[in-house]
């Protein structure tokens, strides 16, 4: 976090901070600025990495209510935890999680750090969705028509 307040209190003063400089400090100024804006791009990408598996780790939890064979889970009938209702849930984590691939374009290593991180838990969501409802959802929805198009990289 140290790096993103340097470089908003930098940026803030950039001016102040750079007049008089000669050719090669500016250069190293800047490069230094380029620097700490992949540091604070990286940690938006946690952050936002970090939300959304705490998203997709309750539409988990609500999916293992409905599954008879976990003791107590026919008391916790709600209408949030009707897969017709969780549909919608599951298609809005698949956005964000193709949403925040794409942002990654141009830097494969973090492409590949978000599928290893999220892959397994996206697939998981999108797959528990029995196949009548998954082939009508592919057939509607751009995002679900990614997923079964790329679902294989999920089971190396």
């Amino acid at each position: 976090m140290e790096p993103v307040n340097a470089l908003t209190k930098f940026t803030a003063s950039w001016d102040k901070y750079t007049s008089g400089l000669s050719q090669e400090e500016m250069a190293d100024l800047e490069q230094a600025r380029t620097k700490l804006e992949t540091y604070k791009r990286i940690y938006e990408i946690y952050e936002y990495a970090t939300d959304l598996n705490e998203i997709m780790f309750t539409i988990e939890t609500q999916i293992s209510a409905n599954n008879p064979s976990y003791p107590m889970s026919v008391y916790r009938k709600s209408a949030s935890t009707k897969c017709e209702t969780m549909l919608g849930d599951i298609e809005k984590v698949l956005a964000a999680y193709y949403g925040l691939i794409d942002d990654c374009e141009g830097y494969p290593e973090w492409q590949d750090k978000i599928i290893l991180d999220l892959g397994g838990t996206v697939s998981y969501l999108a797959l528990t969705i029995d196949d009548t409802s998954r082939d009508a959802l592919v057939e509607t929805s751009d995002v679900f028509l990614r997923f079964d198009a790329e679902k294989q990289k999920y089971f190396k």
